[in-house]
Parts: structure tokens; C-alpha cells; sequence
């Protein structure tokens, strides 16, 4: 997934987190980063598996440039 410029290889690992484990602010100002989030969150909250979540979450963006 790509967005603002962004290519996501490890999903939302990467709006958090630089491939070298620091800590990268982006996804904390990002609106699409913050509401991926929120709704992982609440997926896993109902019990959802990595994988359903996973399937959520590409779905929701598999238009994006």
C-alpha cells in the first residue's frame, strides 16, 4: 500500500516505525494512519484474527494510488 508518498511493506508498522525500529512520527499526524489504527484496534477488540484484520484493512485501501 502506498499513500502521501509512503510505501507500506510492513503495514501500519511502517507509519510508526522506521525500518531501522526508530520511532517515525508520521503516523501520529496522519489522519489515514490514525484511523487504520483505531479500526485495528477495534477489530481485534472482537475478536478478529491478524489475518481477517489484515483483509480489512487492504480492502479499505486497495483503490489508493
Amino acid at each position: 500500500m502506498t499513500h502521501d508518498g509512503r510505501i507500506h511493506k510492513r503495514g501500519l508498522a511502517d507509519c510508526f516505525m522506521k525500518e531501522n525500529g526508530d520511532y517515525d512520527a508520521h503516523g501520529s499526524s496522519c489522519k489515514m494512519c490514525v484511523d487504520d489504527t483505531l479500526q485495528v484496534k477495534s477489530l481485534y477488540a472482537e475478536g478478529r484474527t491478524k489475518e481477517e484484520i489484515k483483509r480489512v484493512i487492504d480492502a479499505k485501501h486497495a483503490n489508493l494510488p
